[in-house]
């Protein structure tokens, strides 16, 4: 059975460097899978009390990008383009904190804050003793659909005519192909509509060989 698939390129939006020494990631708050490498992402703590700021982290610990304000006290970090796949790292601290690579961060402790994130996600937290709430995301391209199985429910030879048949779910093509040596491969009509019923070909036998087969298109 064959089928098809189209192949997204992703764009990198966010130049990765390189840390000067591989650390160990911060203890941190799983936000999930935020992205595929082509889905923007914002990041903001708009509606939080405090004066907030945000550090965006790559998997081996160097600084993406930092906002402190935007219009007002809160934070925000737009990616339009989305970022490769892998593991990031989001820290939030209160005003006056200080980011850099290896995962540094150092702020003031206190006050509550709320991040927003996702498709209209929502969480947040205080900040402890350690001045900053880490949180993690992933971003992982989706995995490619598996082919549907495609099985003959019935063969027929009778005087050199071959008939096959097929189940169908409906509103799926099909697409019956005949070959003489099994490389290449012919079409043989049109493409055919499932109605959720079977399906059957019957094909006149002229050569000493001649393979049929059914694809999803």
């Amino acid at each position: 059975m064959k089928r098809v698939f189209s192949v997204i390129s992703a764009c990198l939006a966010v130049a990765i460097g390189v840390a000067s020494a591989q650390v160990a990631p911060p203890e941190n708050i799983s936000l999930g899978l935020l992205g595929d490498g082509n889905s923007a992402l914002d990041f903001n703590t708009f509606g939080s009390v405090i004066d907030t700021e945000l550090g965006l982290f790559a998997g081996n610990g160097a600084l993406l990008a930092e906002n402190d304000d935007t219009t007002n006290l809160q934070s925000q970090i737009e990616i339009p383009f989305g970022l490769p796949v892998g593991t990031y790292y989001l820290a939030v601290g209160r005003f006056d904190t200080v980011f850099g690579d290896g995962f540094f961060a150092n702020g003031l402790s206190g006050g509550d804050f709320i991040l927003n994130y996702g498709a209209g996600q929502t969480t947040g937290g205080t900040i402890g003793a350690v001045g900053v709430v880490w949180f993690s995301f992933e971003i992982a391209t989706e995995p490619e659909p598996d082919p549907e199985a495609l099985t003959l429910s019935s063969v027929d030879l009778n005087r050199n005519r071959l008939t096959i048949s097929w189940r169908t779910n409906k509103g799926v093509s099909y697409r019956v192909q005949r070959s003489s040596d099994l490389q290449s491969w012919t079409d043989v009509g049109p493409e055919r509509l499932g109605n959720g019923n079977s399906l059957s070909h019957t094909q006149a036998l002229n050569t000493e060989s001649a393979f049929l087969r059914v694809i999803i298109p």
